[in-house]
């Protein structure tokens, strides 16, 4: 009740400002950025800029999401939106004689966004109480994001209880698997469930059973750090040290913490500014020869690998989403940046757009293509796929074949859903499919950080959920900080024959090593010495 108060509260104080909140935007030069004509829309959630903070007020304001930092990336992630709606509405093969649009917002807050999840539940500019929700026609027929778990937990009510389907390509919270709670959504990104997963197997792989875990105040990484908790619960492994990273984090602590626990592996599994932060406060520290275990937010991060004295800090390996390269996608993008209006538009000042304020992307105009295409690609396939999630189960739902398609079928959002629940087809040699809790297999690649080549990440491994849980690592890719033999992070070394653990402390795996007394043995199953 309070959420949609507030975006009511939201909605109310920018009419009276004279904001309009989910008018189409006039202005050429961003226009074709955000909106597409078609006999059914898309509606699509982006990050171009980051309220990475958010700010409390004493009085209801109009988000103004270009007053923050803007994200290339974020600006890729639409770009491939865009790509697959172009390819779709080009092809002869799916939705033949149907046209698919789009209506983009810039989604730059976890809880301030509500104006374009109104205006995606709108129909002919307004948002109506109806009581035969079998027959909700909305604006949009699907979302595909927001990027993170909080923003997608935050605004995702909205359209369960309308059976809206939400094709997520980037919120890994296993919260949202609870179908109970979230009946209409699905993701093509894998769960954190499969990640930890893995991040659990390296460990237990190289027998590294004292770590720490760095999270972050969201719920991405308080998920990541639950499901690790819980995961380890039956293993040899301690968790030695926690630390969760705001803005305000003390790195100094923590890192003298860490030092002082003698942990030589770190899994940082948090947002990628905080790890870059994290990670330069450790240079600057000289913190030295650690294992450090990225998840997927950093472990492709762009401008870290550039820091001086990163090589000091001792061996980086990555957890990164299967990256898939998409055919036609730099030529798009090189071609949609070099349009002629762009260059208009790079000599307006950012007062002159007259987009909404989640519509108003100055930087777009400006933003080198060569930028685009370089930047973190790790989630573009999952966005890409999402999209084709969506057209494929329209061309069923509309009886599409050759001859085209039966536009005159009713297309409601719970019969989309149902249809997407379906989904099982392969996409650029990749299994698009959902389990039950519309999760797709998880599919991930582990990369070493090799500062000596470019791009530095070297891929190593991988892990697979599908059509058997599978994992490989090749460890002689790896290039350990400790010249060859493979690092050690443990409390306590192991027992030397003729001697017992005994307790230490409050961790499982630390203990001392007792002599066993003369003429015993020690009987492993119940630990025990036995006299001859």
């Amino acid at each position: 009740m309070a959420t949609l108060l507030q975006a009511a509260i939201t909605i109310l104080f920018a009419r009276n400002y004279n904001t309009p909140v989910h008018s189409p935007a006039k202005d050429s030069c961003v226009s074709s950025d955000f909106h597409l004509n078609g006999d059914y829309l898309l509606g699509g959630l982006f990050q171009l800029y980051g309220a990475i903070h958010n700010v409390t007020f004493d009085f209801p304001v109009a988000l103004e999401c270009d007053r923050y930092k803007f994200s290339a990336r974020g600006y890729q992630m639409l770009q491939v939106l865009r790509f697959a709606v172009e390819q779709i509405n080009n092809s002869t093969s799916i939705l033949p004689d149907v046209s698919l649009g789009y209506e983009i917002f810039d989604h730059c807050s976890d809880i301030h966004n509500f104006p374009s999840v109104l205006d995606f539940l709108s129909k002919n500019g307004s948002v109506k109480i109806h009581l035969a929700h079998k027959d909700f026609e909305p604006k949009v027929m699907s979302v595909v994001g927001p990027f993170g778990s909080t923003q997608t937990i935050t605004i995702a009510p909205f359209f369960m209880m309308e059976l809206l389907p939400m094709v997520n390509y980037g919120s890994a919270s296993s919260s949202l698997s609870n179908k109970k709670a979230f009946p209409s959504f699905l993701r093509t990104v894998s769960s954190n469930r499969g990640q930890v997963q893995l991040i659990i197997r390296i460990l237990e792989r190289y027998k590294w059973n004292w770590v720490a875990f760095i999270s972050c105040d969201n719920d991405y990484c308080q998920d990541a750090l639950q499901l690790f908790i819980d995961g380890i619960r039956e293993t040899s492994i301690c968790l030695a040290y926690q630390a969760e990273l705001t803005k305000d984090s003390k790195h100094n602590t923590i890192i003298r913490n860490i030092n002082g626990l003698r942990i030589n592996v770190i899994i940082v599994y948090t947002l990628q500014a905080y790890a870059v932060s994290f990670i330069e406060s450790a240079i600057q520290n000289n913190m030295h020869d650690k294992v450090w275990i990225a998840c997927d937010a950093w472990s492709l991060s762009k401008g870290l690998p550039t820091r001086k004295r990163l090589n000091t800090v001792g061996t980086i390996i990555g957890i990164t989403e299967r990256v898939v390269s998409l055919p036609g996608f730099r030529e798009f993008v090189f071609k949609s940046q070099g349009r002629s209006k762009h260059r208009e538009c790079k000599s307006r000042k950012r007062q002159d757009f007259t987009a909404t304020c989640n519509q108003a992307c100055y930087h777009c105009s400006n933003v080198n293509a060569s930028k685009i295409i370089t930047e973190d690609p790790s989630y573009n396939f999952a966005i890409y796929s999402a999209v084709y999630v969506v057209a494929k189960a329209l061309h069923t739902i509309l009886q599409c074949d050759t001859n085209g398609c039966n536009k005159t079928e009713e297309m409601y959002p719970y019969k989309l859903l149902g249809e997407i629940k379906k989904s099982d087809f392969t996409l650029l040699n990749q299994q698009i499919k959902f389990d039950k809790n519309g999760d797709p297999p998880s599919r991930y690649n582990i990369v070493y950080w090799n500062l000596d080549s470019s791009p530095p990440y070297q891929y190593v491994g991988s892990y697979d959920t599908e059509p058997a849980v599978s994992f490989s690592i090749n460890e002689t890719l790896i290039r350990w900080y400790t010249n060859g033999t493979i690092p050690v992070s443990r409390c306590s070394e192991e027992c030397q024959n003729g001697s017992v653990r005994t307790p230490y402390r409050m961790y499982k795996c630390c203990f001392l090593c007792d002599v066993c007394p003369k003429d015993t043995y020690i009987n492993h199953s119940d630990v025990k010495w036995v006299t001859l």
